[in-house]
């Protein structure tokens, strides 16, 4: 059947076998295979599910189901073949992989019944014995291709399928939105245990605020009676700066006063110092800033007031043995270093007094 759309095939095999059999209440089962349409049919209105020759019978939820035991069962090869039913016997033409010829006898047939089932499927009528019929396993599944129609089959209105499918999606929908909801109400209680948690943090974090709040002015006055840097070690970090030295550029320290991060100097210099290069030595120490120089100050001496800054990040020792290296000695003569600096420690209040020394 060519040109047959396949949603009206099973519409169109109908009306064939009303015009060929005149059959009113027609069943069938077919297979559409290569444009040619295989068709097992029977009389429904003289059937009954009780007494059906060379069918198997399905209970279904739609009603009863018939089903050829031919389709169920696996085909035998090539040639003739006489097989077992469950009621009656078949004897099958098979060729190319296909029936050629098939004929149902309800007792087992004889010798003449089998040469004229042989001669009508095309093949020699000498035949000596008629063949021992062969049982045959029948599948509960159907093949692959195969379909029924059958008037025992109650066929579901397209308002009860259409009412089955509403009632499944609203089924559908109400579960998600009671799994939904359950999620938003864990996701809720969730983040009410963790406001309560992040309040309770809160009030504990108010209360040692209260508490540091009070004790502010104490630690704020000890801050201010403790010095941030010791004068032994402010007095190291200058001799390892180079301003010190021996020799031909000898500079020694004359005076000392140190009080409230200011500091101020008096250096004892010989006649052939260079002025600048000494002032911009001083100026690329990395805890004075604001150098000036100091009026009426004694002949060959140099006095400086400077600010302290935080300096302790700078290595000085290494700073101080690398402007006292040759190359260094020759590019300033003044022996001046890059950079200086030393540790941090704690320091004792009466540090912080104003202090005079003369080395």
């Amino acid at each position: 059947m060519r040109g047959v759309a396949a949603r009206a095939l099973e519409r169109a095999v109908n009306l064939q076998l009303l015009q060929l059999t005149g059959i009113a209440r027609v069943g069938f089962v077919f297979r559409v295979r290569n444009g040619k349409v295989a068709i097992w049919y029977w009389d429904e209105a003289k059937l009954t599910p009780e007494k059906t020759p060379g069918a198997t019978i399905a209970q279904t939820r739609n009603g009863v189901a018939f089903w050829p035991e031919t389709v169920l069962g696996q085909l035998p090869e090539q040639g003739l073949h006489l097989l077992q039913r469950s009621r009656g016997y078949e004897a099958l033409a098979m060729e190319g992989g296909e029936i050629r010829r098939t004929r149902w006898f309800a007792d087992l047939p004889d010798l003449q019944q089998w040469q004229d089932f042989a001669r009508d499927a095309g093949h020699s009528a000498q035949i000596g014995s008629v063949p021992v019929p062969q049982p045959v396993a029948l599948s509960r599944k159907v093949p692959k291709g195969w379909k029924l129609s059958s008037h025992f089959l109650a066929h579901v209105p397209l308002a009860a399928l259409g009412g089955a499918i509403l009632a499944a999606f609203l089924g559908a929908a109400l579960l998600a939105m009671a799994v939904y909801q359950a999620k938003l109400e864990r996701a809720i209680r969730a983040e009410n245990m963790e406001i309560e948690r992040i309040s309770q943090e809160n009030a504990v974090t108010f209360t040692l605020q209260k508490q540091i709040a009070a004790r502010s002015a104490y630690l704020e006055q000890l801050r201010h009676i403790q010095p941030e840097v010791l004068q032994l070690e402010l007095m190291q970090a200058l001799a390892e700066s180079g301003l010190v030295m021996e020799g031909e550029q000898q500079t020694s320290l004359l005076e000392w006063e140190y009080r409230n991060q200011q500091l101020r100097l008096l250096f004892a210099v010989p006649p052939a110092l260079v002025l600048g290069d000494f002032l911009a030595h001083l100026e690329t120490l990395p805890m004075l800033k604001e150098v000036r120089l100091l009026p009426d100050t004694p002949v060959q001496a140099v006095g400086i007031q400077a600010t302290l800054l935080p300096w302790r990040a700078v290595p000085v020792n290494a700073a101080a043995k690398a402007d006292r290296s040759p190359s260094s000695q020759e590019e300033n003569p003044a022996g001046t270093p890059a950079s200086a600096s030393s540790a941090r420690k704690t320091v004792d209040a009466k540090d912080a007094a104003d202090t005079r020394t003369t080395p």
